[in-house]
């Protein structure tokens, strides 16, 4: 059987924003692995995408956004048009100035979003509706939504406004939100405001009203669906906390326009319109969305890539990226084929080699890619497959050793600052040096750490500031760095990872205490664990 060489195979983009490029749209149609999730995903009442980074939340999008797929409903098939739109930086920091100079508050944010959102949409819905209909430029009902694009263009530049909002200028081009607003970052406008609270309200109120009239008068032919990425990361240069106000202003308003207006409303006629927002599940339960566990349930898909080893060739994780490896070659080939020619060793326990790779996973497919993209820099030119050595080369161990540390900083950087993530690491350096520790040391190397940052004149991390240690517990469990370990009746061992215990009834499940505890192997050299120092028998 003739396959491609390594050097010779494609193993994609990290990000599957990278797809939205026509140019890699072909390629990305024949890896993508349709499953149950993107029949949920295109559901009326499904308005928010979850999943941890990497479990491929935008890649859902991405396929959906270049792709004509349809809905069934009473027995006539209804065309999607989704589109996936990112926030800038620079819009949080706009919102943030108006909240310092205008006192916004939270009902403000939702009001705000509220406004772009139907602008954001109205637009589309002209834009992808005005195609099919030739007469667009006679049509009433397509006039009434360009007076109300017109009239948020010339309010966003009226005095009563400019400290609100502006046009978005570059969504046709980019497909990024941007607000070109009078207002500059440091809080100096080209014209003199002076307005009131209830003025400014009140321009929002009618706004929004006009949006709802022209949008709630359309008969459209299409459901149309905007995706709102790039949640998961706070911006650089913006404060996490400022950054969570601006997102539970936005999860408000996404919720109250789908299920308030676009369910009640909009969705009486043939097509529908809806926004989805992209988050990880811990930053879901920060929007503090009322009922949000029912919100999780009945609103939401959760991106599910866990499997066990015994059952993995039946999961999706190992289906997406088989089909990586099997959508390039000359032949189709059943599924697994691919994977067993170019991984067919056993490690040292006589494990099959996919199980070695879930090991040193968080459960998420980019972990599997990564790694797959680092043996191939690693491989000889003439090389055809890999072996277990390939697996255990420290070369390779170390370079995804880092990466995997880097998403834990950037998942920690949602909340924690750099001088956190020192703390943390000067944690695991405190530890007796085993993969695995039990509570008692645990609360040993806790005491030390705030000794050495005491000492070493650093800022005390808030985990650390509560006297009880679990909230560290938690953190650390939180971001899959370790796991809990549970011994049942004839010392039957459990490990217990929060990605593998996640759950739509249970999205943060909760740590245990005073039990043994595991470092993940994926991170030993990263925190400098492992090779000298040897597991705990």
């Amino acid at each position: 059987m003739e396959m491609l060489s390594i050097k010779s195979l494609d193993l994609g983009f990290n990000d599957a924003i990278n797809y939205n490029n026509p140019d890699r749209k072909t390629f990305f149609d024949k890896i993508f692995v349709r499953t149950n999730e993107l029949d949920k995903l295109l559901k009326s009442s499904t308005f928010f995408l979850l999943g941890e980074k990497g479990t491929g939340k935008t890649a859902y999008a991405v396929y959906l956004s270049n792709n004509d797929v349809s809905n069934n409903r009473n027995d006539k098939n209804i065309s999607v048009k989704s589109e996936v739109i990112n926030i800038k930086s620079t819009d949080y920091l706009k919102f943030i100035s108006l909240k310092k100079e205008s006192n916004l508050i939270l009902s403000d944010y939702v009001e705000i979003w509220k406004v772009i959102l139907y602008l954001i949409i109205s637009q589309k819905v002209k834009k992808e509706e005005s195609i099919k209909n030739l007469f667009y430029t006679n049509n009433d009902k397509f006039k009434e939504l360009d007076k109300a694009i017109d009239d948020y263009n010339s309010r966003g530049f009226a005095p009563e406004i400019s400290i609100a909002l502006s046009v978005i200028d570059e969504l046709k081009t980019s497909g990024a939100i941007t607000l070109k607003g009078l207002i500059n970052v440091g809080g100096e406008t080209n014209t003199k405001v002076s307005t009131t609270e209830n003025v400014f309200q009140k321009n929002l109120f009618e706004i929004k009203n006009k949006f709802e009239d022209a949008l709630f008068k359309m008969e459209l032919s299409s459901d149309h669906i905007i995706f709102i990425d790039g949640l998961d990361t706070v911006p650089s240069n913006v404060k996490a906390n400022e950054y969570m106000e601006c997102l539970k202003g936005l999860g408000e308003a996404v919720w109250s326009i789908n299920n308030d207006f676009f369910s009640k409303k909009v969705t009486e006629k043939s097509g529908r319109v809806k926004i989805v927002l992209l988050m990880r599940p811990d930053i879901f339960i920060k929007l503090n969305l009322q009922n949000q566990n029912s919100k999780i349930r009945d609103n939401a898909v959760l991106l599910d890539t866990r499997t066990n080893f015994n059952s993995y060739r039946n999961s999706s994780i190992f289906k997406i990226i088989d089909r990586l490896l099997s959508s390039q070659q000359f032949l189709e080939l059943p599924n697994g084929i691919c994977w067993e020619y170019y991984f067919p060793f056993r490690d040292y326990k006589g494990n099959e080699s996919f199980t070695s790779f879930l090991r040193l996973t968080m459960g998420r497919p980019r972990d599997i890619i990564t790694m797959m993209d680092i043996l191939k820099a690693l491989a000889l030119e003439e090389q055809r497959y890999f072996t277990s050595s390939d697996i255990e080369n420290p070369l390779f161990l170390s370079r995804y050793s880092v990466y995997l540390m880097t998403e834990v900083k950037e998942a920690m950087g949602f909340i924690y600052s750099e001088n956190d993530f020192y703390a943390l690491k000067t944690f695991f350096n405190k530890l007796p040096g085993h993969f695995s520790f039990t509570y008692n040391e645990f609360i040993e190397a806790v005491d030390k750490t705030i000794n050495h940052l005491n000492f070493s004149d650093k800022d005390i991390p808030v985990f650390f500031e509560n006297e009880n240690p679990k909230d560290f517990l938690q953190l650390l469990f939180d971001l899959n760095i370790i796991c809990y370990i549970e011994r049942k009746e004839k010392n039957q061992k459990f490990i217990r990872w929060s990605y593998q215990e996640r759950s739509t009834f249970d999205p943060r499940p909760e740590v245990q205490i005073e039990l043994e505890y595991e470092v993940h192997p994926g991170l030993s050299r990263a925190l400098n664990i492992g090779m000298a120092r040897t597991r705990r028998k």
